[in-house]
């Protein structure tokens, strides 16, 4: 047989494997060819503009996301179980237990902004950037003061 009369016969199983985003390998070793016949294959197909080659590549990539959605959101539920809140709500969190004494620094000061200019620059950087003071440095944001706050008053509880 000639190339263009096996690659015809390949063509349907080429299509079918790349819209059930196999690589070129798995597709190779399920039709018992070489990986490079696949590799041919896809590259004429993308020369002649094969509108079927297209579509099973938005298939492909359609399976894909939606592989990697379901695999997001598990993991994001497996984290809300384990901790009882979101990864967001922890990282937060974890940023204001992390930067909790230059934040005390600037609560006991008689003034928000003359205490936030005491701060280093590259600090107040890092706050801007972990969403605990405003973007003008001005001001500590209500949420960063709501947990350091409900931090503060679990500390007094327990002593």
């Amino acid at each position: 047989m000639r190339r263009d009369q096996k690659q015809a016969l390949r063509r349907p199983s080429v299509l079918e494997g790349i819209s059930q985003n196999q690589n070129y390998k798995e597709i190779a070793d399920k039709l018992g060819v070489n990986k490079i016949d696949i590799y041919r294959d896809v590259n004429t197909m993308r020369f002649n503009k094969d509108p079927d080659l297209v579509e099973a590549q938005r298939m492909g990539q359609a399976k894909k996301q939606k592989e990697q959605v379901l695999w997001s959101e598990s993991l994001e539920e497996k984290f809300i179980k384990m901790t009882g809140m979101t990864i967001q709500e922890k990282s937060f969190e974890n940023m204001v237990f992390h930067y909790k004494p230059e934040l005390l620094i600037v609560l006991e000061s008689e003034d928000f902004e003359t205490g936030i200019k005491k701060l280093s620059l590259n600090t107040r950087r890092a706050l801007v950037k972990a969403g605990l003071l405003n973007k003008k440095h001005t001001d500590i944001t209500q949420k960063a003061l709501d947990h350091l706050l409900a931090q503060i008053l679990e500390i007094k509880t327990y002593v």
